[in-house]
This record gives C-alpha cells, structure tokens and sequence, in this order.
C-alpha cells in the first residue's frame, strides 16, 4: 500500500500575521478552529472529496495538478493512501465532476466533469471492491455530459440529487435524481423561466443535504454574466425548490466553485458551513471566509487562522474524527495548492 504521512506544516509570515489579527477578534458563542495540517498527494484544483461510511475514510477522486493523477485516494486523518481498485474499471482523469456518498447502499456516486476519456456519460459508483460504469446516460436516458454541476445525497429520499451546470448548449437549470437501488436517473424538475420556480441556470455552485430541515440546500454559482449569492432548498416529497425566509439580510456576497457541508458538531444541532470561492466574475478575487447556515440566518465565523483565499478546492465532513476535512484548490497568486486543514467546532 502506498501512502504518504501528513507532515506537520511550518508557519509561514501570513499564517502567523493571521494569528494575529484574528487573536484580536471576538468569538461566537462557541468557536471554530481552523489547523493547518500538511500537504496532500499532490497540488490540485477541480476535484472531490466525500466520507465512506463503511471505511470511515475521506475518498478523494479527481482534479487537475501536476503531475496529473487518476488514482483513487485514501485520508484517515494520518495519512493518504492510493485505493487499490481494478486496473481495468474506474472513471478517467477529470475536474469539475462531482460525488457524493450513498449512506443507504454505501457506495460513492459520480458522474460528469471535463474529462480525458470517453466516460463522460457514464455513472460510477465505488463501492469496498472498487469502481463499476453502473449506467450509460447516453443510452438508458439520464443526465447527459456536463461539467461545474452539483450533487448531494437526499438521506430523505435515498437518492442523489443533481443540479445544473454546463454542457455545449450553455448553463444548465435541469433537476435530477439518481437511484441506486434501482440504478435509474429521473429528470424530477426543469427551470422555467417565466415561472422562476427555483435557481436559474447555472454553474460552480454548491450542494448540501440539510438532515435538520430534510432539504437539499444550494448557494451561489455564475452564469455567463452573474455571480449569484442566492440560497434554494430542494424538498424531494414535492419536487419543488423554494427559497426560505431570511431573518437577518448578512450573508456571504456572490460567489462561485466554493464548498458548503453539514456540520453535525456546530450549534445545537449542527448547521451547514462554507468556506471560499471567487468572489469576483472576470478578476482574481478570492474569499477565505467561513459562514454557517441554520436554516434561518447566515452568520460569518471568524477564526484566529484560517486557509489561504482558495476556489475550486474540495471539502468533506469526517463523521469518525468529528472534523470537517479541506484539500487543495486554486490560489489566484500562484495556481494549484495542496494543503490539508481540518475545521473543528467547540461549544
């Protein structure tokens, strides 16, 4: 088994001027701790990160660095290990994609991104064996190629929700449920724009399944001229996506390819957080901001160190360890970064 042992990270001049600063700001009731833990494989942006319930591991799959990797990737909080998977079965290379873990039928879901094969129409699922095409949406129907979408699981309905993103055609506002039990894909909602019945198309936005409320939540994302900073929940028993009232007008600004998750340990109940994205549509802009979501109201957690401005990076809740797990992505002022924080909350 190969692997590489997370290496204890040396400050640098701007981790250290952050401690300062944010040793000076005041604290929520109960706090959030971002920790710096070591580098990754390798430098990447445009890939995914989800936790297996079964390995009780972090799986990482995809994204563009150099060199370019198309290996299967192991992290237990001590180390990354390369998945041992069938040499014959598994997805291309590719970024922009998306996966989700199925809790019910404990397999990995993913499908789409930019890819280097001729895969881009086929589900996968990873399951304790390894990678198998389950279905070819070109020919027994589904959501066809399409790059910058999002995915989450529906612990509701078990069954994985997609939103949006790009094809040749243009942005995308198509809603799509994948069944792995039955391995079907069901178009359940389509954007139309004279009703405004749920987010227009788009993509780089991000997903999330809200246990609390029984949702899927999304927020942000662009289109050809907008970055959007709107949130929508998806609710599976009436295939409808609604906009939930607002008890405060603070949120975070418009934004795109950042990450949100649940996070059962902050608040009483645990709440959605959010980390980065950029910030402005054509420019560098880059956020390194943390928020959280309670259904009802945005509130910025401020932390006395945090991760480098990022995008395109990949972020998953580890449910064993009970810290949020971040990788990677784009940093505007030199490329490719790869980087392991974990985010923990204390009461």
């Amino acid at each position: 088994m190969f692997f590489i042992p997370t290496l204890t990270a040396t400050p640098t001049n701007e981790t250290l001027l952050f401690n300062h600063i944010y040793e000076q700001l005041p604290q929520n009731p109960g706090f959030g701790r971002w920790t710096l833990i070591g580098q990754g494989p390798t430098q990447r942006y445009g890939h995914t990160l989800v936790y297996d319930d079964v390995a009780e591991k972090i799986i990482l799959f995809g994204g563009l660095g150099y060199p370019q990797d198309d290996n299967t990737w192991e992290y237990d909080g001590q180390n990354w290990m390369i998945r041992e998977v069938d040499d014959h079965y598994y997805p291309s290379p590719r970024l922009f994609h998306d996966m989700v873990y199925d809790s019910d039928q404990q397999v990995t879901v993913l499908f789409g991104g930019y890819t280097w094969g001729t895969d881009y129409d086929i589900t996968w699922e990873l399951d304790d064996i390894g990678w198998k095409p389950v279905h070819n949406n070109l020919i027994n129907g589904g959501p066809l190629h399409r790059y910058g979408h999002a995915m989450a699981y529906d612990e509701h309905s078990k069954k994985t929700v997609l939103f949006g993103g790009e094809d040749d055609s243009g942005f995308l506002g198509d809603t799509w449920e994948w069944d792995s039990a039955t391995e079907e894909w069901t178009l359940v909602h389509t954007y139309d724009s004279d009703r405004r019945d749920g987010p227009c198309p788009r993509r780089f936005h991000a997903m999330t399944y809200d246990p609390n409320h029984e949702t899927i939540v999304l927020f942000g994302g662009k289109n050809d001229t907008i970055l959007f900073n709107d949130l929508w929940e998806w609710d599976s028993d009436s295939n409808e996506w609604t906009q939930p009232p607002l008890t405060s007008k603070t949120r975070p600004s418009p934004r795109c390819r950042h990450e949100i998750t649940f996070n059962p340990s902050v608040g009483s109940s645990g709440e959605i957080v959010l980390f980065g994205g950029a910030t402005e549509y054509y420019g560098p802009l880059q956020s390194h901001e943390t928020w959280r979501w309670n259904g009802h109201r945005w509130q910025q957690i401020h932390t006395r160190k945090r991760p480098l401005e990022r995008d395109a990076f990949g972020m998953a809740y580890d449910k064993r360890r009970e810290t949020m797990v971040l990788y990677g992505g784009f940093f505007s002022a030199v490329g490719e970064i790869g980087d392991v924080w974990e985010f923990t909350w204390h009461e």
